[in-house]
């Protein structure tokens, strides 16, 4: 896995929505491959990587309903990482539960309160005070109503961002995120990360009612992985796959041509 995340879009996608008003727009979002998973190339599904010869001779014989059968599989796997994203084990690796500072918004209040200060009244909070005694910038405790609703899903928003790129001149379907800030979250998730704790982060934990240990020196973010588990679970699935959708297509172009004659 690579130390850095570095890489440039493969192509641009193109999606359909909804306004308010009711009609359908599109707008384009730019494809990044799973930086995780192969380099910056993305995870592909590639008739060449799931070479046989029957394989091949479909994609030489009947290129069209190849072609669909490919986007269909690219489509079925991002629908899978989604799935597996909301259910916390993608490909049936199950990851590390989440700590309760993240499911119960623990630090939520005071980093939305920071920004509105002005309609919440604040009030002491002397363990924060007493970690500020450096005279640096205090984060202070503040009177606002508590979120109870328990945050049980993982990456957020985030796993809305899964998506796949097909490329008709290469025969190929790339699975991974639309947009660039969804690629590179997806990119540190899947690397988990170690993070130094600092006298802000102290303060922070502190005006939030949470002591951290003075021996703690960083905080552990687990690897969470969402591309490569499900594409090592459906590995020997996606060549039949292929071939089961193009014999799909076939039997219904031609009981769609004898029913008509």
């Amino acid at each position: 896995m690579q130390n850095s995340w570095e890489q440039e879009p493969l192509g641009v996608v193109r999606l359909s929505y909804t306004n308010s008003k009711g009609n359908t727009k599109y707008r384009n979002h730019k494809f990044f491959g799973d930086n995780a998973m192969s380099q910056g190339r993305g995870g592909s599904v590639n008739v060449i990587d799931y070479t046989t010869p029957y394989l091949q001779h479909l994609a030489e014989v009947l290129p069209n309903e190849t072609s669909r059968a490919l986007r269909h599989v690219a489509w079925r796997l991002q629908k899978e990482i989604k799935e597996g994203i909301a259910a916390g084990a993608p490909g049936g690796e199950t990851w590390q539960p989440l700590s309760d500072v993240h499911k119960y918004g623990l630090l939520d209040d005071i980093r939305q309160v920071r920004a509105s200060r002005k309609r919440v009244k604040p009030v002491r909070n002397k363990d924060a005070e007493l970690l500020a005694g450096d005279g640096k910038q205090r984060f202070t405790a503040y009177k606002k109503p508590r979120n109870t609703r328990i945050k049980t899903g993982f990456y957020g928003r985030l796993g809305r961002a899964a998506g796949y790129l097909y490329e008709p001149g290469t025969m190929s379907a790339h699975v991974g995120w639309l947009g660039k800030s969804a690629s590179m979250w997806a990119w540190r998730h899947a690397k988990g990360q170690d993070l130094a704790v600092t006298p802000k982060m102290r303060r922070m934990y502190a005006g939030a009612g949470i002591i951290l240990n003075k021996n703690t020196q960083f905080i552990h973010r687990p690897p969470r992985p969402a591309v490569r588990p499900v594409f090592e679970a459906r590995e020997r699935d996606i060549p039949r796959w292929i071939e089961e959708r193009v014999f799909a297509l076939v039997s219904g172009v031609m009981f769609n041509y004898w029913g008509r004659t």
